[in-house]
């Protein structure tokens, strides 16, 4: 465990240091920063989940260690919006746009792969309203088992991929079924592990994150509001997808 570590934190400075997307001075301070997020999957999402609401501050203060502070500024006052991150000493201010892209490379290169086969819980106020619906019809709780991984998109919005596509468990895929298509954002927890095996953690390392990092692709998690916006209404065949961002219903 301790070497698969050291080797996502080369990778995260090599990422970092070689992506074209990546439009902000890369700083010892930023490194610090995306290796203690990516070791904690849990204050990645919480953080992400917070920008998301609209809430203003993210805390997260551990029995032991540094607490973390980040505040969210949405530009409501006409200024520009950014989010500020502070631990210990170390004080890091993004703009929004490059707050997204740091969190998409810390999540592409430290979040899990779940194998094939797992099942898991999806958080609901992390859920588009359509797959909210869906789950709600179904009459059981808010779990499905993943069926695919890191399915890139067609353009123009190849720049991103899926996490993963499910299917709601216990029913699985059925004739008219759609999958349900599930960001490492929306996982609340793992209720089953699927089958793990050498095999399929090589293929995962090696071929599924090796392509989406070389490919530079992000996952769809981390689209700025507007290409969201514009992503889910090619894909929506219910308007009420857009209210994920904060879009209006047409008429």
């Amino acid at each position: 465990m301790g070497q698969e570590v050291v080797d996502k934190n080369k990778i995260f400075y090599s990422i970092l240091h070689n992506d074209s997307q990546i439009k902000f001075e890369v700083t010892d301070d930023i490194l610090f920063l995306g290796n203690f997020i990516g070791s904690h999957p849990q204050i990645l999402r919480g953080i992400y989940k917070k920008y998301r609401k609209l809430e203003l501050e993210y805390h997260h203060k551990p029995k032991i260690g540094a607490p973390i502070d980040v505040y969210f500024d949405y530009g409501e006052d006409g200024g520009d919006r950014t989010v500020t991150f502070k631990r210990q000493r170390v004080t890091v201010k993004f703009s929004e746009d490059d707050f997204l892209i740091f969190l998409a490379k810390v999540d592409a290169v430290y979040s899990e792969i779940l194998p094939i086969g797992t099942v898991v819980e999806l958080d609901e106020e992390m859920m588009p309203p359509v797959i909210k619906e869906q789950i709600k019809n179904s009459g059981i709780a808010e779990l499905v088992v993943i069926t695919g991984r890191k399915a890139p998109l067609q353009k123009p919005f190849d720049r991103y991929l899926v996490d993963y596509y499910a299917y709601l468990w216990p029913i699985g895929q059925l004739p008219v079924s759609v999958p349900i298509t599930v960001s490492n954002m929306m996982i609340s927890k793992v209720v089953h592990m699927g089958w793990q095996h050498p095999l399929d953690e090589t293929f995962s390392m090696e071929v599924l994150r090796a392509t989406q990092l070389a490919k530079e692709q992000n996952s769809t998690a981390f689209m700025p509001m507007d290409e969201g916006l514009e992503y889910f209404k090619t894909r929506a065949t219910d308007s009420q997808i857009l209210d994920l961002f904060g879009g209006e219903e047409e008429s």
